[in-house]
C-alpha cells in the first residue's frame, strides 16, 4: 500500500479552514500550493470558464479543427482515442459529445 505524505509548509491552517470552511487537510494542500491569498482560494474553488486559456495556443489547433469541421461536413466518420486515467476518460467524451452534437 501506498504511503502519502503531506508537505510541512508553514502557514496559517487553522486561519484558512474557519475563513473557508474547510477540512485542515484542505487547508494545508492550499498552502502547500502556494494558494494562501484570499482572492486566489476563492479563484480555486470558484473557477471560471474565462480563466482558461485559448485551445489555439496548442500547436496546429486550427488545422485539427478545420480538419474535423470538413469530415463532419462531408458526413465522414471521425474516430476519437483517448486514455484510461480519468482526465482522458472525460476528455474523449467531451469531444465525443461535440461532435455528435455537430452531426
Amino acid at each position: 500500500m501506498d504511503k502519502w505524505a503531506i508537505c510541512n509548509k508553514k502557514g496559517d491552517f487553522e486561519g484558512i479552514s474557519e475563513k473557508f470552511g474547510l477540512s485542515a487537510v484542505s487547508s494545508r494542500l492550499l498552502v502547500n500550493r502556494d494558494i494562501v491569498e484570499a482572492d486566489k482560494i476563492r479563484e480555486f474553488f470558484e473557477p471560471d470558464i474565462s480563466m482558461l486559456q485559448s485551445p489555439f495556443l496548442l500547436k496546429d489547433m486550427d488545422r485539427a479543427a478545420a480538419l474535423i469541421a470538413d469530415r463532419i461536413e462531408k458526413g465522414v466518420a471521425v474516430r476519437v482515442v483517448g486514455d484510461y486515467d480519468v482526465d482522458g476518460i472525460m476528455a474523449t467524451y467531451i469531444l465525443t459529445d461535440a461532435i455528435r452534437s455537430c452531426g
